[in-house]
């Protein structure tokens, strides 16, 4: 589905409407569908000086035109406003970086623009861009919101998506292609009215209009007299002024006039207003440009060829493009983090799982471990003990024999390879008789575990020893 795009221009009497689709380039072949141009009467009243007055006729208009053009797929919108509504003006700057363009351009703005900020649609053209001559020539333009909220409130209704907005005045300088040093003069007749437009540059610095009755004779004389009064009014206010060209659009009307400029010497040369040339595609369809489409037309082209023009709906599309791609990031952050939920909780449930079953593991583990070292000294001590039985039974027997006289044990236990001895003494020189005799039996390392003086100046006692023979008894079996 192709893209439809309309150049519309505003004037208080008609709205001239050229729709081309957007499949169409300058060069290739168009369907009859793909290029129309629309030239829609405004009933008195409904436009004043630009404002428009009633917003119902206004957008019944529009409609109606949607409907019988039938168009399929997104509409966008150039619309091209009355230079009433605006304010346009050149500025000579030192030449300035771009990294600070755009702050000194806003305080520029700030400054000249006699619109509140609240109420400002403004852009700006560069014109001459000049480093080595520190010149930085730019052209800025400007409306109030307030004068144009209702043309985009009607076209939105509409479902037109507004793309540039410019003045139709400018549109005309830049199909004239006019000079940013010279200054010129363009005359044209639109709806039996005279224009007459002083550009300087592109700056149109005076518009003035004649009534042309189209039934009596035109007239001319007095036309050229105003002209003249113009002229010689703006050269002595500007004595630097100096009018290189007259551009005329073809009206035999026009021509004359500025014979008669040109020979009073008002103006250095006639030129016919070379607008830019129609692409043969678009010929077809086309063949001559048709009355009063001028503007639209060379303004197609002229965006069409994406050459740089005043866009006072630029701030808007920027400011609604990061509306969106913050939408987009925001919307992309919060999937994110919902993604990454959605996989982080069940990973995490399983390591918190995992982690709980290695405890348990771990705990297990340890349990086993001392299990184990129980079991094997108890497995040891059992072997010892069924291997040599009659080993250990000699031993605790031939200890009650060791024992000197004034030491009586209370407790004799054999347990892990080890005895246990527990008893009294009734003097230190008694406990020191056992332990010798202990070694001398060959029981291995005697410890003193336990040592305690009683009231009645017995000493209790505990000792743990080995069996030093332990070797030896293994060789013998």
């Amino acid at each position: 589905m192709s893209k439809i795009i309309l150049t519309v221009e505003i004037t208080d009497l008609e709205l001239k409407i050229l729709a081309v689709s957007g499949k169409s380039r300058l060069t290739g072949r168009l369907s009859k569908k793909e290029l129309n141009f629309d030239l829609i009467p405004i009933p008195t009243g409904v436009i004043d000086q630009g404002i428009l007055q009633n917003k119902e006729v206004f957008h019944g208009l529009i409609q109606s035109y949607l409907v019988k053009r039938k168009f399929r797929g997104p509409i966008i919108i150039n619309l091209l406003i009355p230079s009433q509504l605006g304010f346009i003006r050149a500025f000579r700057l030192p030449w300035i970086a771009k990294s600070d363009r755009a702050s000194a351009i806003g305080f520029l703005i700030e400054e000249e623009v006699p619109i509140p900020e609240s109420d400002l649609l403004s852009d700006y053209l560069i014109l001459e861009d000049n480093r080595e001559r520190n010149i930085f020539h730019i052209l800025i333009g400007a409306t109030r919101s307030s004068s144009i909220r209702d043309y985009i409130e009607i076209f939105q209704q509409v479902n037109i998506q507004i793309k540039k907005i410019d003045f139709a005045i400018l549109a005309l300088g830049y199909a004239l292609d006019l000079n940013n040093d010279e200054e010129s003069v363009c005359l044209q007749i639109e709806n039996n009215t005279l224009q007459l437009i002083l550009f300087n540059g592109l700056i149109p610095e005076v518009v003035r209009t004649f009534s042309v009755d189209s039934i009596t004779a035109l007239p001319e004389a007095e036309w050229e007299s105003e002209i003249q009064r113009v002229l010689l009014f703006y050269g002595s206010q500007y004595p630097g002024i100096s009018l290189k060209n007259i551009y005329i659009t073809g009206e035999e009307t026009t021509e004359a006039i500025a014979e008669r400029l040109h020979k009073s010497g008002l103006v250095s040369r006639i030129c016919k207003a070379d607008l830019m040339k129609m692409p043969d595609s678009w010929k077809n369809h086309l063949p001559t440009w048709p009355e009063n489409a001028k503007t639209v037309i060379t303004y197609a082209l002229r965006n069409f060829s994406d050459k740089n023009s005043i866009n006072l709906w630029r701030k808007q599309i920027d400011r609604k493009r990061k509306d969106f791609l913050y939408k987009i990031n925001t919307i992309s952050f919060a999937l994110i983090l919902i993604t990454s939920f959605i996989i982080w909780f069940p990973l995490q449930i399983r390591e918190n799982k995992l982690q709980n079953e290695a405890e348990q593991l771990r705990s297990k583990g340890r349990e086993l471990l001392t299990i184990s070292n129980r079991q094997e000294a108890l497995n040891k001590a059992w072997f010892f003990a069924k291997e040599y039985p009659f080993y250990v039974g000699e031993q605790l027997a031939k200890i009650q024999y060791l024992l000197p006289n004034g030491v009586e044990l209370t407790n004799l236990e054999y347990k892990q390879g080890g005895l246990y001895l527990q008893g009294t003494t009734i003097n230190a020189e008694k406990f020191e008789e056992l332990i010798t005799a202990l070694m001398n039996s060959g029981l291995d390392r005697p410890q003193l575990t336990t040592y305690q003086k009683t009231d009645q100046a017995f000493i209790k006692f505990v000792l743990k020893t080995g069996f030093s023979h332990k070797e030896k008894a293994f060789s013998k079996s």
